[in-house]
């Protein structure tokens, strides 16, 4: 497991972390220049949460560089009563109050969350 950029959670994977050089400050996430960097990520990924250790879908924060799963089970939490996935629940409990910007490597799509639903 990689060490969190400044601010971030204890617990939380931040693989970007031994892909990038020096530390950013501010802005979206630098990437690699090489996608297949990202995709060996997400083949590594094993979901801290999940009990059989599976990674369906998982998906990288370009606000923290946090990588959480997507359409998993493992990482569904109740939102003002409202059962929310991993990108929901850290866009609302993690990264700018839910809001939130994400790379879903598999699928090479970017996914913009705006509060719940």
């Amino acid at each position: 497991r990689s060490v969190p950029p400044p601010g971030g959670k204890s617990g939380t994977y931040y693989p970007l972390a031994r892909l990038i050089q020096g530390s950013w400050s501010g802005g979206l996430v630098p990437l690699p220049r090489d996608y297949s960097d990202l995709l060996n990520l997400a083949t590594e990924f094993s979901c801290p949460k999940s009990l059989t250790g599976e990674n369906k879908d998982p998906v990288i924060c370009l606000v923290c560089g946090a990588m959480v799963c997507s359409r998993s089970l493992c990482c569904e939490e109740t939102i003002e009563g409202e059962t929310a996935r991993g990108c929901t629940a850290h866009a609302y409990y993690c990264c700018a109050s839910g809001t939130g910007i994400f790379l879903e490597i598999r699928h090479c799509e970017i996914l913009l969350k705006h509060k719940l639903f």
